[in-house]
């Protein structure tokens, strides 16, 4: 039988707690610093969509980012608006004219017009508010809250029952000056990958693409536009000789 003050000790021995990062030298050690995860989400939300930005691979999102997303919207300026309410109101709406140009122009030499648009300005910003790029490819998904689609492109659905309506992703593209200089269709962009899913009304539910560079992107309602010729036979002196 084992004496009792060999018991007691081996009793404080078991109850002494241990440490993972006990040395022989001290007992003690520094704590390690705790390792930096990536962000792989961002996420915004408002009372129509939300917007999520998925890392294609760890890193791509910048350490610190926060997502912004401004929907570009044409607004009329009242005078109850504050100062800083209507310079905000009016450079949206300067926004939205310069896009609505760009599309235009993309239009000019396609086989469609655009019946409307929905447009969001996309970025990352760090702590002061300062634009941030993603550093690779971030898969950006829209998903809204019910079917949305612009007044004017119901509007050409309603006035004309034989129109055909196609929904794309346009991305207008920037120089690192911020001026616009191109405008791409993600969809039809074989480079590109991006998809969309309408309702049967035509009414977007849902928008995918991948990017590697931030700006604004547009849901657009493009109006497929079948031009005809009137041919005429005509002499050398501009004489009609024939249909």
């Amino acid at each position: 039988e084992a004496p009792v003050e060999e018991e007691e000790e081996k009793k404080e021995e078991a109850e002494t707690p241990t440490t993972e990062n006990q040395t022989a030298e001290n007992g003690t050690e520094e704590p390690k610093e705790a390792e930096v995860q990536p962000i792989l989400q961002l996420t915004y939300e408002d009372d129509k969509v939300k917007v999520t930005v998925d890392a294609v691979e760890a890193g791509n999102i910048p350490d610190g980012a926060a997502l912004s997303v401004t929907p570009i919207e044409k607004k009329e300026i009242t005078a109850s608006m504050s100062a800083d309410e209507k310079a905000k109101v009016e450079k949206i709406n300067e926004q939205y004219d310069l896009t609505e140009q760009k599309l235009q122009e993309k239009a000019e030499n396609e086989t469609y017009d655009i019946a409307g648009f929905l447009a969001y300005d996309i970025t990352f910003a760090d702590a002061n508010g300062n634009k941030l790029e993603p550093n690779g490819d971030v898969k950006v998904s829209m998903k809204y809250k019910q079917a949305e689609i612009p007044e004017e492109a119901k509007k050409v659905l309603t006035e004309n029952d034989d129109s055909t309506l196609d929904v794309t992703v346009m991305h207008l593209e920037e120089d690192e000056q911020g001026e616009v200089k191109e405008v791409v269709d993600m969809v039809a962009d074989e480079n590109k990958t991006a998809e969309v899913e309408t309702t049967s009304a035509m009414k977007v539910k849902k928008a995918e693409f991948v990017t590697d560079s931030f700006s604004v992107f547009t849901l657009t309602w493009n109006k497929n536009n079948s031009r005809h010729m009137n041919l005429h036979l005509v002499d050398e002196n501009g004489n009609e000789i024939g249909a």
